[in-house]
């Protein structure tokens, strides 16, 4: 369902309608849990063409968060990883527009050890692997599966593949037998390829290495193919895939790739990916800097966060915002851990976006409580030498105002019904369904123009006050 506008005109004879006033209603449809839910072992999932999908056979698209690195975490974070898990399910969290954290997946990275800021103990050890494993790596992933999330193992290396063959094939020959049986469980291969020569040529062989060994151990679980030039390059994936039915690709996009400044993607050769094979974005954020080491993430809400987030929906990729962390940047916390005011502006965002993907229903409506529409000019015009020339004719109308409160969840709404009704009797005059932009709306007020341009489908074509 999507938000209403009723316009209510009193009865007039002209054709065009200036300074009416109107009855605005958005709706949007949510439900505040009062029960803590019991969650179940989330199930085994699989690829069909371009969909991750359930056993079911339903459509599953993957939001949530990434942790930092979990040594990292575990060690010097005020809160260590099974804390910021609690915070990403935290139903009561109200900070910003919605009710609470509905993240259905968490990112692990395992950072190699000669990369890894945590001490040794805390660190990944190709000698001792069981030691990472029982007290740090296999704790946090059965603690995700009681909270009912999927988890991503992530190989974080940034190197180049060829250089990391014998290293990272140790890490998934332990790590895959280790985990096959968890059905919750996905691999992430190799974080950011950086190879300098042959690109997918020589990523994409490395990756089907470490295909085949995970596969030798664990025939089901999801495996995550990072692609060239640290996660940027994808347009080859599309005529030269991995030899495996059940592979997502990995693309990663902060506002710098997003922008086209320092660093670029081609956001077309994603989306031509995204429509054969499924895709995640398994890092993206934004921040607001001037410092130039961090200008990869400086980006704001609207120039770089609803955007991105309109085109992921459009694709159906799945997403980890990075980072779950008030140390790393870009950070979605903040470091006093206050649960009133804990998340970045950041963190409300992917916190709402989470909320209104979760499937959870309530209805709140608010309405406006100043509001005036300038109608324009229909398509046909009544009279004139331009009556019917469709070249020449428009069809818009304008609606600004003050909303009497500000509707929760409002950066989700995309589309609008528009209803133009009787003041007298409530009789239906017009209705049309047209996009909606949520960025028009201000500090309560909002300003929105719809257009349908000459010669559109779905315009209006006669329209008497």
């Amino acid at each position: 369902m999507t938000p209403e506008i009723k316009i209510r005109y009193p009865s007039k004879s002209s054709a065009e309608v200036n300074h009416a006033l109107v009855c605005i209603n958005f709706i949007a449809f949510m439900l505040f849990c009062s029960i803590s839910p019991v969650f179940a072992v989330p199930g085994q999932l699989h690829v069909e063409g371009n969909k991750i999908k359930d056993t079911d056979g339903n459509v599953v698209v993957l939001r949530g968060a990434s942790l930092p690195d979990l040594g990292y975490t575990e060690y010097y974070s005020d809160v260590n990883a099974a804390g910021i898990i609690d915070v990403l399910t935290d139903e009561s969290d109200t900070q910003s527009a919605s009710p609470g954290w509905y993240a259905k997946i968490v990112r692990i990275p395992v950072y190699p050890p000669e990369t890894s800021l945590a001490p040794a103990l805390y660190r990944w050890n190709p000698a001792d692997p069981d030691a990472f494993y029982n007290n740090h790596l296999r704790p946090v992933v059965d603690y995700c599966a009681s909270k009912g999330l999927y988890v991503i193992i992530d190989w974080h290396h940034a190197a180049n593949t060829y250089d990391e063959v014998a290293e990272t094939s140790a890490f998934w020959t332990y790590i895959s037998q280790k985990f096959a049986d968890d059905t919750h469980v996905l691999f992430e291969l190799f974080n950011e390829p950086n190879n300098q020569t042959d690109l997918w040529t020589s990523v994409g062989a490395d990756m089907q290495t470490w295909v085949d060994i995970v596969r030798s151990y664990a025939p089901n679980n999801l495996i995550l193919v990072g692609t060239p030039q640290f996660c940027q390059v994808l347009a080859p994936v599309i005529e030269n895939p991995i030899d495996d039915p059940n592979i997502v690709y990995v693309a990663h996009i902060y506002p710098a790739h997003w922008y086209g400044g320092i660093e670029q993607i081609d956001i077309d050769a994603v989306a031509a990916c995204a429509e054969v094979y499924p895709v995640i974005v398994s890092e993206w954020g934004y921040m607001s800097t001037t410092d130039p080491a961090k200008v990869k993430y400086n980006g704001t809400l609207t120039g770089y966060g609803i955007p991105l987030k309109a085109f992921l929906e459009q694709y159906g990729i799945s997403n980890t915002a990075s980072y779950a962390s008030p140390d790393i940047d870009p950070p979605m916390f903040r470091s006093n851990w206050n649960p009133h005011n804990r998340s970045t502006a950041f963190g409300c965002f992917v916190k709402d976006w989470l909320y209104e993907k979760s499937g959870i229903v309530e209805t709140i409506e608010t309405n406006a409580i100043r509001c005036t529409v300038k109608a324009g000019r229909t398509q046909f015009a009544e009279q004139g030498p331009d009556a019917n020339d469709i070249n020449k004719m428009k069809d818009y109308f304008t609606v600004s105002g003050t909303f009497a409160s500000n509707p929760a969840i409002l950066t989700s709404i995309t589309d609008m019904d528009i209803s133009i009704v009787s003041l007298n009797d409530d009789a239906l005059i017009y209705s049309e369904s047209i996009d909606f932009n949520s960025s028009k709306v201000i500090n309560d007020r909002f300003s929105h123009s719809h257009r349908i341009p000459a010669r559109t489908m779905g315009a209006i074509t006669s329209l008497k006050m």
